[in-house]
């Protein structure tokens, strides 16, 4: 991950990879590898005596269609990791 902070805005990108997995148990398939990239944008605020922060955060901004090799093979074409997803939100520390 690559994380930078300016004032109160905190920019971050990462990267999650893996590799393919072809050393799988006999009547089990290879599951091919996979790069999901996300991004995110936080800043800080005080609300009163509590510290806050907003943020913003897409995940697999690319749409990879991923699986999981650690999933049985009969559920892994029903189970693919995650979509393109974004969310926000607010937290605040009182």
């Amino acid at each position: 991950a690559l994380e930078a902070q300016r004032g109160l805005w905190a920019p971050r990108a990462e990267g999650d990879h893996a590799a393919r997995q072809s050393r799988v148990p006999a009547g089990d398939s290879a599951t091919a590898g996979y790069t999901l990239a996300n991004l995110s944008l936080r800043r800080r605020f005080r609300a009163g005596a509590a510290d806050g922060q907003w943020f913003i955060r897409a995940d697999n901004i690319g749409d990879t269609l991923a699986y999981s090799a650690s999933t049985v093979q009969t559920l892994r074409a029903l189970s693919p990791l995650p979509a393109r997803a974004l969310k926000t939100g607010v937290r605040l520390d009182f």
